[in-house]
């Protein structure tokens, strides 16, 4: 998202495995044990958090465009998207 002509600074935080509850929304249980073996792997909220306030607090006259933050255990193919993205302006 392009703002700057309005000063408006925008960081794309593009997250991998977090933890959360996703592996038990499943109503199939092989759907559940596959999520459950996947996000054991994954990092705490926290540290999404401690990104988004990093790119919050920089001086005025800087901008994150993007950070991607995943665990070091997983493994980012380049034609995979991370799970979702989150802009924040």
């Amino acid at each position: 998202m392009e703002l700057h002509s309005q000063s408006i600074r925008c960081t794309m935080i593009s997250p991998g495995a977090v933890a959360m509850e996703l592996s038990e929304s499943s109503s199939e249980e092989a759907t559940r044990r596959n999520l459950r073996e996947f996000y054991k792997m994954a990092i705490p909220a926290n540290s999404i958090a401690s990104a988004i306030a990093y790119a919050i607090e920089r001086p005025t006259e800087v901008e994150i465009d993007e950070v991607v933050i995943r665990p070091t255990a997983q493994i980012l193919k380049q034609h995979e998207a991370p799970n979702e993205k989150i802009e924040i302006c």
